[in-house]
């Protein structure tokens, strides 16, 4: 096993991307300009796949997911994979108690505010 356990190795494997980790989630950004770029990305999934084996972390690539941000519509939907694994492709996200939508709206995250007040209200 290797001996040094740190976030430069993991940013020295990720090709441009942006990681961010956070207790057991992990979140890739990478900006999507043509199919070099979609390559690049499953590339950096695969490279952090083959990170979290080296270090014996197991990744639940049913729990792992795909989100497109942007108001264009995409032409060329991409599957990406874990292990061979397609990831799910979501419309919105949870990060951090944030609800994230693929138009970057926030509506949906507010409904569930106004929603959650409401109830307390009651």
């Amino acid at each position: 096993m290797p001996q040094n356990f740190g976030h430069s190795c993991i940013i020295q494997l990720i090709n441009g991307s942006c990681i961010k980790l956070y207790a057991g989630n992990v979140k890739l950004y990478f900006e999507i300009v043509d199919d070099s770029d979609v390559v690049t990305l499953q590339q950096s999934i695969d490279k952090f796949a083959k990170w979290a084996q080296t270090w014996q972390l197991s990744l639940s690539a049913e729990k792992c997911c795909h989100i497109r941000l942007g108001l264009l519509a995409c032409k060329n939907p991409v599957n990406y994979h874990i292990n061979d694994v397609a990831l799910n492709t979501a419309d919105s996200v949870q990060d951090l108690g944030i609800s994230i939508d693929n138009k970057l709206t926030f509506v949906e995250h507010i409904n569930l505010i106004v929603a959650k007040g409401n109830r307390h209200a009651n």
